[in-house]
């Protein structure tokens, strides 16, 4: 434990100052379309009430436009936070099968723990990501399955007929079977599956509890601003294990920054769809207030025209990869440049794959996203 430990501080200290170290700039890229999943449809709410811990990983990316710099804010204090004693131990399931309700057919479908976690982590990851990384999601996959399925079937919604979530698996949602996976990957099935199944063998059966024995909250996603989101700020709860952390990495993605710019006929329709009543104001008004955001640099609040708009509200109406964001009025214009990719809260897998790259390994990526000691 000691040397776990040990490791896991020399891992976040690393974390810091790597970057500064390395003279590389945007040499890496986000999971794109060809090699990952397609986006999870769900969206980010309280990780244990949703099928999905990430509602962006795995998108195909637009590459960014713009090289406008944008100060982020640095790891708050709360990244520092003495850690819990938290661990993740290996414990399989009794009943050892996931049931699936199909809402593409209205059929339960079952799938074995590790068929179902070798689909999730396919789903969640491509099979070129660093072996550390890939174990690290199947943790974390495992573990926020697991929590679903142990609620679920200690008070069931009669609604999911006997299931343990809901997906529509004719979209490969949250999972792909064996036979997607073979169309996916085509030519390259062989090796993909090779390196997918190595990874989740090594892991399988772990799963991230809390001392009491209760599985804890994760969520993942897929590239931070810098510093990782508070689950208070997106989800609305408070959580020990989903508090800010510092994702420095992420920020040498090409990605990392897009552009959207819509006219000012465009913006205003798009918004009008929130409420009809909205409008922009004229060119020559002041039309963007100052935004509130977290210490992260998410968006809490903007007042646009004659309203005030959430930042996740901004991003679902303008189709944002993240509700990291600044606006620039143009006046027949306006455009908006976005951070990240994803509700940011819980483990960049970006990021975990850039800690892998530098040596750590699934559990100290664990540790440093989840502030808990693997």
């Amino acid at each position: 434990m000691k040397r776990t430990l040990i490791a896991g501080i020399v891992s976040f200290v690393l974390m810091g100052v790597l970057p500064f170290l390395s003279a590389r700039e945007n040499v890496f890229s986000v999971p794109v379309q060809t090699e990952t999943a397609e986006e999870s449809p769900v969206p980010a709410e309280k990780s244990q009430e949703q099928p999905s811990a990430s509602s962006e990983a795995s998108q195909t990316q637009p590459s960014a436009s713009s090289e406008t710099s944008q100060t982020q804010p640095s790891a708050s204090s709360e990244t520092s936070q003495e850690q819990p004693p938290n661990l993740c131990r290996r414990q399989e399931e009794t009943d050892g099968s996931f049931r699936i309700l199909d809402t593409s057919t209205g059929e339960v479908a079952t799938v074995s723990d590790r068929e179902f976690c070798y689909g999730a982590v396919a789903y969640e990851m491509p099979p070129s990501y660093e072996k550390e990384a890939l174990k690290a999601q199947c943790t974390a996959c495992y573990t926020h399955f697991s929590r679903l399925r142990k609620q679920q079937r200690e008070n069931p919604d009669s609604s999911l007929k006997g299931a343990d979530f809901a997906a529509d698996l004719s979209q490969h949602q949250y999972y792909f079977s064996e036979e997607a996976l073979k169309e996916k990957w085509g030519s390259l099935y062989e090796k993909s599956s090779q390196a997918l199944h190595e990874a989740v063998d090594e892991c399988f059966g772990e799963r991230l509890y809390d001392t009491d024995g209760t599985f804890i909250d994760v969520a993942y996603f897929a590239l931070s601003a810098g510093v990782t989101e508070d689950a208070k700020n997106i989800f609305g709860f408070e959580s020990p294990y989903l508090r800010p952390a510092a994702s420095p990495f992420d920020k040498t993605s090409p990605s990392y920054r897009s552009e959207v710019t819509l006219s000012s006929e465009e913006f205003t329709k798009a918004l009008c769809a929130e409420d009809g009543n909205f409008s922009l104001g004229e060119p020559s008004e002041q039309r963007i207030g100052t935004a509130e955001r977290t210490k992260s640099g998410t968006v809490l609040s903007v007042r646009i025209g004659n309203r005030t708009f959430t930042g996740n509200q901004l991003r679902e109406l303008l189709g944002l990869r993240s509700a990291n964001f600044t606006i620039a009025d143009k006046g027949d214009s306006l455009t908006l440049t976005v951070l990240g990719y994803g509700h940011g809260v819980g483990m960049s897998q970006y990021g975990a794959n850039e800690m892998a790259k530098q040596g750590a390994d699934y559990q100290e990526i664990l540790s440093h996203y989840y502030h808990i000691v693997c």
